[in-house]
């Protein structure tokens, strides 16, 4: 009988699709539960943030390096996902502040009874306000400051388009002093999560990221370093090789950071973005900016515009350019590193080179870095940078939080 079982025609067809079946529910079961490896010294701390209406996150976490006189944190996983009756659950209070499996902050979207009616809303409104995600990636440094955090909010957020979304990624301790013989030197500013508490209620992003800045030489490719010989053929010798090489690679790491955390966004959501911003948090904005709708026309939506690396717009077909030269870095084997030595190249590269879009530096777009004062002698080069206002007036915005007589 169990011989007649094992050579039935009916049999020797059945087996190989449950055998099928069986495998791919296996795979995908491991899938879910396989997370990327998270960086030593690093844990999730949650804070909550309300963000506009039209995508409901009720927790948010940040990134951070451990504190040992805090043990208490929100940690977000898999438990947290919509029940089968489409309620939230709670985050769970754990007093173990050993390293998460994840790297990426937990997105984890509360749809209530409205979603389909809140999806239609963002669909009929994109035409004229395309969804854009925001990327606020840097050194915090002058954030706390309200003339700088009212102007990305008012100037930059809100004026941009009705829909965006904002991702917060934020180095709170800053480089050691920066010297140029052509733009002068860069003092030193740090931050702490107390200066950042009120910018962030104000700015309201989706997920903040913030990094301490120590042991950055992790981050570092040794197979691949950059050399000051290929640094001098992009006139860059010493601001970004050496001990400073850091400096350049820890920017674009942060930026790379920030644009997984915009495509686990569009995964989760099931939403893809019309366009990707990345925006400094210490520069002011000095009139409301360019709209999305206004920038995706350029070139038939061909263009890329920016203004240096304090402000670049991408439409969604080129975007991952965000994220090649930190790819391309990582991946290199064999060094020196042959490719872009300064933070604009690093933008300008993938974006021409590799996606060959047309890459636009508009000097009319209206931002401005904010240095710690006036007086410093990199203050005014920032302002004679940009072409909308002149230098004295662009002095005056940057350095003044006289809010009721001049508005932001």
């Amino acid at each position: 009988m169990e011989q007649f079982c094992t050579s039935h025609p009916l049999h020797r067809r059945i087996m190989p699709l449950l055998t099928l079946v069986m495998g791919s529910v296996t795979l995908i079961f491991i899938l879910a539960m396989v997370q990327p490896s998270l960086p030593s010294g690093w844990d999730y701390t949650g804070i909550t943030i309300t963000i506009p209406p039209m995508m409901e996150v009720p927790t948010s976490t940040v990134l951070s390096k451990p504190n040992p006189t805090n043990s208490t944190s929100v940690l977000l996983s898999s438990e947290h996902l919509r029940s089968s009756s489409g309620v939230m659950s709670k985050p769970r209070i754990s007093n173990n502040s050993s390293r998460p499996r994840s790297a990426t902050p937990a997105f984890v979207f509360s749809w209530n009874k409205k979603k389909e009616k809140t999806m239609e809303h963002i669909h009929e409104n994109r035409t004229e306000n395309p969804l854009t995600a925001i990327c606020l990636v840097g050194g915090a440094r002058t954030l706390s400051i309200p003339r700088v955090y009212r102007s990305i909010k008012e100037n930059l957020i809100d004026s941009i388009s009705a829909n965006t979304v904002t991702f917060a990624h934020l180095k709170l301790s800053d480089a050691p002093v920066k010297k140029q013989d052509k733009f002068g030197y860069f003092r030193r500013i740090n931050a702490s999560r107390d200066d950042l508490k009120i910018p962030l209620e104000y700015i309201r992003p989706h997920s903040v990221v913030t990094y301490q800045g120590e042991n950055e030489e992790r981050l570092l490719n040794p197979k691949c370093p950059l050399s000051r010989e290929w640094g001098i053929r992009h006139r860059r010798d010493l601001f970004f090789t050496g001990a400073n090489e850091v400096r350049l690679i820890g920017q674009l790491h942060a930026m790379y950071n920030c644009y997984k955390s915009v495509l686990d966004y569009e995964r989760v959501s099931g939403v893809r973005f019309d366009a990707v911003a990345k925006i400094r948090p210490d520069a002011v904005w000095l009139f409301p900016c360019f709209t999305a709708k206004e920038l995706l026309l350029r070139e038939e939506g061909e263009m890329v515009s920016h203004f240096l690396d304090l402000f670049i717009f991408a439409p969604r077909k080129y975007s991952d350019g965000f994220q090649i030269f930190y790819e391309k870095y990582i991946g290199c084997t064999s060094g020196p590193w042959k490719w872009a030595y300064t933070p604009e190249e690093a933008y300008e590269y993938p974006f021409i080179r590799s996606l060959r879009s047309h890459y636009y530096n508009d000097r009319k777009i209206p931002v401005v870095i904010r240095r710690a004062n006036r007086d410093e002698s990199s203050a005014r080069e920032q302002c004679e940078k940009q072409r909308r206002v002149g230098v004295e007036e662009c002095m005056d915005i940057v350095y003044s939080d006289n809010f009721e007589e001049q508005s932001v």
